[in-house]
């Protein structure tokens, strides 16, 4: 059984099942964002310029700043790129680390 949000928009699971591959999409349940606010930083934040420690640092500021703007809870989604511990440098870089939720 696999979970995956993204399955309605994904190609891959339409060319799954073209191939014959028995898939079943469950409708899940209603959703609001009503009251989210979704923050998306204009930087390229991939596994290879996060390979580059300068980018990597100039990410963390970047993310913290913004984060250090509010006093909200912040649920952070990033990818997780082994080795680079962006989860703890991240924490570590805002002022109030305690309101940060991580998904990866």
């Amino acid at each position: 059984m696999v979970f995956d949000a993204s399955a309605r928009v994904s190609v891959g699971y339409d060319l799954m099942h073209a191939a014959g591959m028995p898939l079943r999409v469950m409708s899940g349940p209603p959703l609001s964002y009503e009251n989210a606010f979704f923050h998306h930083m204009n930087l390229g934040a991939g596994r290879s310029s996060l390979a580059n420690p300068t980018r990597l640092n100039e990410v963390i500021f970047e993310a913290s700043s913004k984060i250090d703007e509010d006093d909200d809870p912040w649920l952070v989604v990033y990818n997780d790129v082994q080795g680079l511990k962006i989860r703890e440098k991240l924490a570590a870089a805002c002022k109030r680390p305690e309101r940060l939720s991580f998904v990866k």
